[in-house]
């Protein structure tokens, strides 16, 4: 993995450029086999950007790699980002979406990649938030995607049938 650009996240451009920055980075083999994005809807991350799909792309090109996404519910991704939807019916074996069951003010906003890298918004109202870059920062982050899978069950389906 390459290194990361660490510019702040202090505003939700800085956000959504941090979540390209870092998919864009994980390139080769030493690149993480597993990610987890927590977000209550994800209706404000660049799903729909272009960079972001192609990086996803990139990542997703090698065997065993992972993408794991906490939502309190889809409809809002699915509704705001069709170009993702679309991409997703064909990776849905690897892009998994799970529903936790929390209030949607309790989910946090996270994007934890290969140890010990990754950021939080701590603030959605300014859209302020820390990179992590340290061990001890990186496993308080897998406590909480850990306890959110825990009260998951799978959903965001690929496909969707109709009578």
């Amino acid at each position: 993995m390459t290194e990361t650009p660490r510019a702040p996240i202090d505003s939700r451009q800085a956000f959504r450029a941090a979540v390209i920055a870092l998919a864009s980075a994980a390139d080769g083999e030493r690149a993480p086999v597993e990610w987890w994005w927590c977000d209550a809807d994800f209706a404000d991350w660049p799903l729909d950007a272009p960079a972001l799909i192609a990086a996803l792309g990139a990542w997703l090109a090698r065997p065993g790699r992972q993408l794991t996404l906490l939502a309190c519910g889809f409809d809002e991704l699915v509704r705001r980002h069709p170009r993702f939807v679309a991409w997703r019916r064909h990776q849905a074996h690897r892009v998994l979406g799970r529903e936790v069951a929390v209030d949607a003010s309790q989910m946090p906003t996270l994007f934890v990649a290969r140890a010990p890298q990754g950021f939080e918004v701590l603030e959605r109202v300014r859209w302020r938030g820390v990179w992590f870059d340290g061990a001890e920062d990186w496993r308080q982050r897998r406590e909480i995607v850990d306890a959110l899978q825990q009260q998951s069950v799978p959903s965001f389906a690929a496909t969707t049938l109709g009578l």
